[in-house]
């Protein structure tokens, strides 16, 4: 059987020395940017058995956010980056690191990469979004504090570098409004990429019809329907049944942290089949200490609270992709 076609631009790594395996990357041409907990993931998942689409293994890889250093899994080198690109035959490679879309360093560096690229933006309500980044942040063990509306007031003093969790590598991740201010987000990339290059989709659309959310996604990349019906829920809200076990397999403290984080980009970057069955080992315990948990509710003061701060970001957002976002001003999702 002949090879799929490769539309996608070649790099070469290492050099022309007669024998010498050359190593063929393809550049990446679509980029899942964000925001976290909106659907992400499912995305990544449902994309990923398409015929004519390649992801990596590694969702996350995080390289063109610099202003995220040590967010977990970031590859730092290019020769890391690409080689995660290496060799595949498919029509499209993508990417779907999801601090992409709060990272001020990203959009740029991306349209630096690749100004054919094309990006996809999954919004939601970001006061559902920030309790779900919330939770999601307990469960890696960046954050310790249970309460969500006290997590966002310790902000200010966390941005001094104040009340810091020591298994949190990369403190950038608990400024939380950072990440919810979706239409100073979003305004970064439509001035920097073309409109036709960019798709906006919205959580709430994804939840009631992902099927039709699917096939939206395939048009914008201009990939045929491969017949998918399929769409469950991926990556719900959970907490850990021991969790000195998955602290030690996700974010261990300290200098022990560091190695943790050095050998994840190893992993991330190796062909080697014997690591990769490492890494599905300590992903499948993670997986089986894993119980599926109900999201802490804000009382309506606390709402509120919020909310008046996000509240004129909420507005650019409509103005920006055409949407009627009031419902978000009245209630969480």
């Amino acid at each position: 059987m002949g090879k799929k076609n490769i539309n996608s631009q070649k790099i070469i790594i290492g050099g022309f020395n007669p024998g010498e395996t050359i190593k063929l990357v393809s550049k990446v041409n679509f980029f899942i940017v964000g925001a976290p907990k909106s659907g992400t993931t499912s995305l990544y998942t449902y994309l990923s058995t398409h015929p004519d689409i390649f992801f990596p293994s590694h969702k996350e890889p995080n390289f063109f956010a610099e202003d995220y250093p040590n967010i977990g899994g970031r590859l730092k080198t290019k020769s890391e980056y690409e080689n995660l690109f290496a060799s595949h035959e498919q029509k499209l490679a993508g990417d779907a690191s999801v601090c992409y879309l709060s990272s001020d360093t990203a959009p740029q560096a991306i349209k630096s990469y690749n100004p054919q690229a094309k990006i996809i933006i999954m919004l939601r309500n970001p006061i559902d979004l920030f309790i779900s980044e919330h939770s999601q942040l307990l469960y890696s063990f960046y954050e310790n504090i249970e309460n969500p509306f006290k997590a966002w007031q310790m902000q200010p003093l966390r941005k001094k570098g104040e009340h810091i969790p020591a298994s949190c590598r990369e403190p950038q991740t608990l400024q939380y409004k950072r990440v919810c201010v979706l239409g100073k987000n979003l305004q970064k990339y439509i001035e920097l990429f073309a409109k036709n290059k960019i798709l906006t989709l919205f959580f709430e659309d994804f939840v009631c019809s992902p099927q039709t959310v699917y096939q939206t996604v395939l048009h914008f990349l201009e990939l045929d329907d491969d017949g998918r019906k399929d769409f469950p829920k991926i990556n719900e809200a959970k907490y850990h049944k021991r969790n000195w076990l998955s602290k030690w397999l996700i974010s261990p403290p300290g200098i022990l942290g560091k190695a943790h984080a050095g050998i994840r980009r190893k992993v991330a970057s190796s062909d080697s089949i014997f690591i990769k069955s490492i890494e599905n080992i300590a992903r499948n315990l993670t997986t089986r200490n894993s119980v599926k948990k109900t999201s802490h509710c804000l009382s309506q003061d606390e709402f509120h609270v919020i909310l008046s701060e996000l509240r004129d970001d909420i507005d650019l957002l409509s103005s920006l992709t055409g949407r009627e976002l009031s419902h978000w001003k009245t209630t969480s999702q």
